[in-house]
């Protein structure tokens, strides 16, 4: 690892400000080389999923219900 894969951040602990130098995590650095490719897709294939209700919405029951 170089030490241009990290990251420069400011923290605070008990009302002090801080300086942070953040190495490689799994979400702020282990993919930094992926190649990410985004695609838009139609609304209708996002039906997130919040609470429990939400699993009685039409879009999460199996297809013989709808």
């Amino acid at each position: 690892m170089t030490l241009n894969q990290a990251l420069s951040t400011t923290k605070s602990q008990d009302g002090k400000s801080l300086k942070a130098l953040e190495l490689p995590g799994l979400w702020n650095g282990a993919m930094a080389y992926w190649n990410s490719a985004f695609v838009e897709v139609p609304l209708k294939t996002f039906n997130p999923v919040k609470t429990v209700n939400d699993l009685l919405n039409k879009e999460h029951r199996p297809l013989s219900q709808n």
